[in-house]
C-alpha cells in the first residue's frame, strides 16, 4: 500500500518541461522540490513510503518500482520477506491464464464483444489506439489471442477507429513505432519494393514477423528488423520480454541461415539528416542504391509538428514578435521544441537563418555571462562537432561572428579547460547526447594527452564519460 502523498524531486533536463507543465515553479538544475505522488513521472526513481499488504512492514520503494509492483498480475506490495507469497499468487494466475488462452480460439472465455468493450476503455485511457504491449499488460491478453480475432487491423475495423496522427506511411501501413515509421518513409523515397509482416520462419517455430522484406532479382530473399524497446513501458520486465523475444528472433534468423538487415534504435536519437545517412549505410550493403538527400519532413511522423508548425510555436515565445527568442528561453522552458530544433536543422542559428531570422549578435559590455558561454559552447558543438581549442576559436572566429569573444572572455574569468568541463557536465544533464568531439575531448583529458590538465581535471572528465 502506498503511503506517501508526496515526494522530492530533482529538476533536470528530462523533467523540466513535465514539471513545469504541471503547474510547478523552476528553480534550477540540481535542485529539489516536492511533487504529488499523482504527478510523479511513470518511471520516477524518486522515493516514497509503502507499507507490505502482506506483513504491514513499513518500509522505501523508488516510485518506479512501485509501479512495476502494481503492474504485476496481483497488484499488492510486498517486502523483500513476503515476497515468497506474492509469487505464489502470481503463479497460480499466470496457471489460470495459461487455460484461458489454450481456450482462445472458441472465442467463448473473451467475446468480441467484451474484447470490444475492453479495448475501447484503453483508447479513452490513452487517447489513442494502444498497442500489443499495453493490451498484454492491460488486459493480461496475448497477442495470439488477438491473432484468433484476426489481428490489430481487423479491431481497429470492429471499433471503426481512424486517426490520422497515426503512422500511417505513404504506402497506407500503420507501422508500429516511429523508427518503423521513418524506415519505411526512407525506402519509399527511393522507392524500393518490400513486404511488410511476411513469416520468414516454418510455423512451428511461432508466429514470428519481420518489419520488411526484400526480394531481389536474383531470388534471395532479404529481411530487416527495426530494433527497439516499447518506450510506453519502461520496466524491467518489458525490457527482459523484448530482450529474450529478439535474442530468440535473431537465433531463427542464423538457424535458417537468412539474411538480417539490423536497424538499431539508437541511430533514431540524431539529427534528421543524419537519420537517412545512418540508413543509408544500413541499406546500402543489400539493396542496389545510391545516397539521395531525403526531405526530412518526409521522415517526421505525423505525431511531430512541421517545420512551419515549430517555427510558429516559437515565434509564439518572441518578446517583440519579431525576433526569435533565446536559446536559454527554449531549454529551459520548452526543452521538447528546442530538441525538435536541433534534431531537424542541427543547430538553433541554421533554424534562424532557415526561416530568414538570422540574429544579429551585438556584443556590448559585459555580453560573455555563463549562460551565453554555454550557449556559444552548444553552438560549436552542433555546428564543428568537436571542442575548439584556442587557435581555432581565434582563427574560426574570423568568420563566424558568434564565436568573437568567447575565448577572450573565458580567459578572463579563469581557466579554459575548466568552463568546458563545466558545460560539458551541464550539457550531458540537460540533453542526454552523444557526441563525438566532446568524447574525444574529454578522453584526451582522461588520459592526460596536454601535461597541463591536472588531476582534478582528469576526474572531473572521468565522471563526465561515465555519465554520457
Amino acid at each position: 500500500m502506498l503511503i506517501s502523498s508526496t515526494s522530492l524531486v530533482k529538476w533536470n533536463g528530462h523533467n523540466i518541461r513535465y514539471y513545469i507543465s504541471k503547474k510547478y515553479n523552476y528553480t534550477k538544475i540540481g535542485e529539489y522540490f516536492e511533487v504529488k505522488i499523482d504527478d510523479l513521472l511513470y518511471n520516477s526513481r524518486s522515493e516514497v513510503d509503502v507499507e507490505c499488504d502482506y506483513c504491514g512492514k513499513k518500509f522505501v520503494l523508488q516510485y518506479t518500482s512501485y509501479t512495476n509492483q502494481m503492474e504485476s498480475y496481483v497488484q499488492k506490495i510486498a517486502c523483500d520477506d513476503c515476497k515468497k507469497l506474492k509469487v505464489k499468487e502470481v503463479n497460480k494466475i499466470k496457471k489460470t491464464n495459461k487455460k484461458l488462452e489454450l481456450n482462445k480460439n472458441t472465442n467463448i472465455i473473451i467475446t468480441e464483444e467484451k474484447l470490444i468493450n475492453d479495448i475501447s476503455k484503453l483508447i479513452e485511457k490513452y487517447g489513442r489506439f494502444p498497442k500489443m504491449s499495453e493490451i498484454y499488460n492491460e488486459l493480461y491478453i496475448t497477442d495470439g489471442v488477438i491473432a484468433s480475432f484476426g489481428g490489430m487491423t481487423r479491431l481497429r475495423e470492429l471499433l471503426n477507429y481512424n486517426n490520422d496522427t497515426e503512422l500511417i506511411d505513404k504506402r497506407g501501413y500503420l507501422n508500429s513505432s516511429t523508427y518503423e515509421y521513418m524506415t519505411a518513409q526512407f525506402l519509399i523515397q527511393y522507392n524500393k519494393s518490400y513486404k511488410r509482416g511476411e513469416h520468414p520462419f516454418p510455423k512451428t517455430e511461432g508466429n514470428h514477423q519481420s518489419d520488411f522484406t526484400f526480394y531481389t532479382l536474383n531470388g534471395e530473399e532479404i529481411h530487416c528488423e527495426v530494433w527497439g524497446y516499447d518506450l510506453t513501458r519502461t520496466n524491467s520486465k518489458i525490457n527482459n520480454r523484448y530482450r529474450e523475444h529478439r535474442e530468440n528472433k535473431q537465433r531463427l534468423y542464423n538457424k535458417y541461415n537468412l539474411t538480417l538487415i539490423s536497424v538499431e534504435c539508437e541511430i533514431f536519437n540524431d539529427t534528421y539528416d543524419n537519420i537517412q545517412k545512418e540508413l543509408y549505410n544500413i541499406f546500402k550493403p543489400y539493396l542496389d542504391m545510391e545516397f539521395k538527400d531525403v526531405n526530412s519532413e518526409y521522415l517526421i511522423p505525423p505525431t511531430k509538428v512541421t517545420d512551419e508548425e515549430l517555427f510558429r510555436r516559437t515565434m509564439e515565445l518572441s518578446k517583440d514578435g519579431v525576433t526569435m527568442p533565446t536559446p536559454k528561453d527554449l531549454r529551459i522552458n520548452h526543452s521538447g521544441l528546442y530538441r525538435q530544433i536541433n534534431l531537424r536543422f542541427g543547430t538553433w542559428w541554421s533554424f534562424t537563418k532557415h526561416f530568414g531570422k538570422e540574429i544579429h549578435i551585438s556584443k556590448k559590455h559585459n555580453y560573455w555571462n555563463d549562460e551565453r558561454l554555454y550557449d556559444t559552447f552548444i553552438y560549436i558543438l552542433n555546428k564543428y562537432n568537436k571542442v575548439l581549442n584556442g587557435d581555432e576559436l581565434q582563427s574560426y572566429s574570423k568568420d563566424d561572428i558568434a564565436l568573437k569573444g568567447y575565448y577572450s572572455d573565458i580567459k578572463k574569468k579563469g581557466k579554459y579547460i575548466d568552463y568546458v568541463l563545466k558545460f560539458a557536465d551541464k550539457y550531458i544533464v540537460e540533453n542526454n547526447l552523444f557526441n563525438e568531439g566532446l568524447n574525444k575531448y574529454l578522453l584526451n583529458i582522461k588520459n592526460k594527452k596536454n601535461k597541463n590538465v591536472t588531476l582534478i581535471q582528469q576526474e572531473y572528465a572521468n565522471k563526465i564519460l561515465n555519465n554520457m
